[in-house]
């Protein structure tokens, strides 16, 4: 077993739940089942039975154990740990009807402003912010992005200065080399913080399965304006490259139409007043996201299963079911071989256990990126980021609809501000914005 993929095998743990006593005392269940779906048995002292001691690098064996449990605490701690689903009735006429508009999106490429977009009273309160501080601390807050690796502040967004300690700790940690999800992470937290290049940075995640929130922050940066004249860094050309080459890799499906209308926007396109571009959305549409890692489970945090897939589809074994000429059939094809590669893994790593030959750097480094995964999980937004949207298989859909268990809040349609997990103090002042100008 090697490292990479052994990574987000334990990123997220949930604990199967507790039952109330009589004098309020919890009673934990005797099983925890891991981000991929895995059974653990706990034992008389409430630890996962993880494997044999033989199996074990034995010195490290408590701290996974440990860490295990942990992140069943990150989990409880999530802001969105709270979130209810809403799941459509299949008896009822109009929630069918609903549901069938809803899942012919998935059937073609969104049409632009139809994606989580910005209404009428959104952009008017957007447009009476008269500073770009005020401008960039909103387009942060609207894009779902939050810092998992350190608690930031909402009152630290933008503010780097009142905030030295933090932002000593960010800056201090932006230049590690401990995996490409902490430099990414880091980096997004700089850009939280006020820095609008981090969120560039933070496209090393890319390299990893987490493709939702590197596109969300890089569409982030061009909102912000960053490096929009500079030909070397412009994150529009960036974005160009991605559609144009990267596809899959990215999360994306190449699209070289699409690709060349990007390009030509990054040599002509005129920035607001503040140097920004915060409707980006509304000139090139959002586009369905692949990515295996969705509210509150990392089932693929490495992003083997997608650089996989991309060699499939490269070698003409497999069509991207988002391509305008897929049909049934190949997504079923497609759909199929990704479930037997998942199952494939969560049968591979049943263990739990580290190689003997793994030192003690090699554990440390696993475990800490095991919680950092959690804790990113903990942050997402049940519904995903507002600028790259989950690809569902239009099949998924009608199954989860049929068994009544298709959450209506990931309708990927409903306005951004009205969306789970929309900050509730931008929510307030638009309703009373609108008030006002009622």
């Amino acid at each position: 077993m090697d490292r990479l993929k052994l990574l987000g095998t334990l990123a997220l743990c949930i604990f199967l739940g507790c039952s109330g006593q009589d004098k309020g005392e919890k009673v934990m269940k005797e099983e925890v089942v891991t981000t991929n779906g895995i059974i653990l048995e706990l034992d008389e002292k409430g630890m996962p039975i993880i494997g044999s001691d033989e199996e074990l690098n034995p010195h490290y064996t408590q701290k996974l154990k440990e860490a295990i449990l942990q992140t069943n605490q990150i989990r409880l701690s999530s802001p969105y740990s709270t979130y209810t689903p809403s799941y459509l009735n299949p008896s009822d006429p109009r929630d069918r009807s609903y549901f069938l508009e809803w899942r012919d999106l998935y059937l073609k490429e969104p049409a632009k402003g139809s994606i989580a977009p910005w209404s009428k009273e959104e952009k008017e309160y957007y447009l009476s912010l008269k500073s770009k501080k005020e401008r960039y601390i909103y387009l942060v807050k609207r894009s779902g992005l939050r810092c998992a690796i350190i608690d930031i502040p909402q009152e630290a967004i933008g503010n780097a200065k009142e905030f030295p300690e933090i932002t000593r700790i960010v800056e201090g940690n932006r230049g590690t080399l401990k995996s490409y999800l902490h430099i990414g992470e880091w980096n997004l937290c700089a850009g939280i913080l006020g820095d609008a290049n981090g969120f560039i940075e933070a496209g090393e995640m890319a390299n990893l399965g987490f493709k939702a929130r590197a596109k969300q922050a890089l569409i982030l940066a061009i909102q912000l304006g960053v490096n929009i004249r500079d030909r070397q860094k412009n994150p529009l050309l960036i974005l160009q490259e991605s559609y144009e080459a990267r596809g899959i890799l990215d999360g994306e499906r190449k699209n070289l139409l699409k690709a060349s209308i990007i390009e030509n926007l990054a040599k002509n396109i005129q920035p607001d007043e503040f140097g920004m571009l915060p409707f980006i959305d509304e000139m090139i549409g959002v586009d369905w996201i692949m990515d295996f890692n969705k509210f509150p489970y990392a089932l693929n945090s490495s992003g083997s299963l997608i650089r996989n897939l991309d060699k499939q589809i490269k070698t003409g074994k497999l069509l991207d079911p988002r391509e305008a000429r897929a049909d049934k059939k190949t997504r079923e094809e497609f759909r199929m071989y990704m479930n037997e590669k998942l199952k494939v893994k969560k049968q591979e790593y049943s263990d739990y256990g580290f190689p003997k030959d793994w030192n003690n750097q090699d554990i440390e480094l696993y475990i800490d990126s095991t919680l950092l995964e959690a804790k990113v999980m903990a942050v997402t937004p049940p519904q995903g980021y507002i600028n790259a949207p989950y690809y569902y298989f239009p099949e998924e859909l009608d199954e989860l609809f049929e068994a009544g268990k298709l959450d209506r809040k990931l309708d990927p349609t409903i306005p951004a501000y009205k969306r789970v997990g929309f900050p509730q103090d931008l929510v307030k002042k638009i309703e009373e914005f609108k008030e006002k100008k009622q």
